[in-house]
């Protein structure tokens, strides 16, 4: 997928199959090249995964799969930012990112997600965290920032945070802003 639009985007990815010459192609994951916004985007994957090389939008970005959402660079050694907006919001079925891959993103907004399974996200910069949660897994952060935290959730799992900078209560309040079985925070 490549998109360069100065409004904002929104893509339904549905499922099922095409037929083109009596070749039929079944329609499931979406790749993601390039996708650039001078407003929002959303994109959603109906039935399948998602992988993302890069997404721009300034205002904000949601991006949705029934199955996992990847990074479509194997970048450990050297990241590179697939994901660069205000706002961004993830949800997938499956993970979010690998463990030997996270999924990176560059986020200027507030941060929010869900994913079925674990969530492996890095950061170049701050996160502003309101909702991250994991239903079955884990949920591992890397930031080169501080981390601030409204509601980390891995009920069934274990949150890892490394942070180049501070691990911080969001909201300064008295409420839980971890809520998993296992918590190792390096700062």
């Amino acid at each position: 997928l490549f998109v360069d639009a100065s409004g904002s985007v929104k893509l339904l990815q549905v499922g099922g199959s095409l037929t083109i010459d009596e070749t039929t192609q079944a329609i499931n994951d979406l790749y993601v090249a390039s996708v650039t916004s001078l407003g929002s985007v959303d994109i959603e994957v109906q039935a399948g995964n998602m992988k993302v090389e890069f997404v721009s939008a300034q205002t904000g970005a949601r991006l949705a799969a029934s199955g996992s959402i990847h990074d479509a660079f194997n970048d450990v050694a050297g990241p590179i930012v697939n994901v660069e907006t205000g706002d961004l919001h993830l949800q997938a079925g499956g993970t979010i990112g690998e463990a030997g891959n996270f999924f990176d993103v560059l986020v200027g907004g507030d941060l929010s997600g869900t994913a079925g399974q674990d969530i492996f996200l890095n950061s170049p910069a701050t996160l502003n965290i309101t909702t991250l949660s994991s239903t079955h897994g884990d949920i591992t952060l890397t930031v080169q920032g501080d981390v601030n935290i409204g509601l980390m959730q891995a009920r069934e799992g274990s949150v890892f945070i490394t942070a180049d900078g501070r691990i911080d209560d969001r909201y300064n309040d008295v409420t839980a802003d971890i809520e998993a079985i296992r918590v190792v925070l390096d700062s």
